[in-house]
């Protein structure tokens, strides 16, 4: 775990970038960089799109969890001030702002995907415990086939 703790450090740092920028009285550069490039546009659209699409409720019981915990936390707070310093950054109120249909879309995704997450998890957290052979069967089958439309959900929608 303490591996996967380091990587994440140095991956998740979107927010955390601009916020040290911002620090270091260095914000306006980032505004005005911001401005100017539609490619750094782009990377900061994608991120929101894919932030729209994060849904840490979900998974908020592991906030508690010993093993994973402080690693759901970290995730977590760097979502957070992610979310807070592209907000600023593009001066929308909330993410997608700027596009409504695919905001909407995403919401429409959201609302079919939520279901399949959660017979995901139930059926992933059984099969952390023993079982007998049917159930196993019938569980490894069942989280499978969430996939399946979790995934086209994904690919059909936004």
């Amino acid at each position: 775990m303490e591996h996967a703790e380091a990587k994440c450090s140095r991956v998740l740092r979107h927010g955390n970038c601009y916020e040290e920028s911002g620090k270091a009285g260095n914000w306006d550069k980032v505004v005005k960089a911001y401005e100017d490039s539609d490619y750094l546009k782009t990377i900061v659209d994608n991120c929101m799109m894919s932030m729209s699409k994060s849904d840490f409720v979900i998974t908020a019981h592991l906030a508690n969890d010993k093993e994973f915990g402080a690693f759901w936390t970290q995730l977590h707070d760097e979502f957070e001030l992610t979310k807070t310093m592209l907000l600023k950054l593009s001066g929308q109120e909330v993410l997608m702002a700027n596009y409504p249909v695919d905001k909407k879309s995403i919401a429409t995704r959201e609302k079919i995907i939520l279901p399949l997450v959660l017979i995901q998890h139930f059926a992933l957290e059984k099969l952390q415990h023993d079982q007998n052979e049917k159930d196993q069967a019938a569980l490894e089958k069942l989280a499978v086939r969430t996939v399946f439309g979790i995934v086209n959900a994904g690919r059909n929608l936004a």
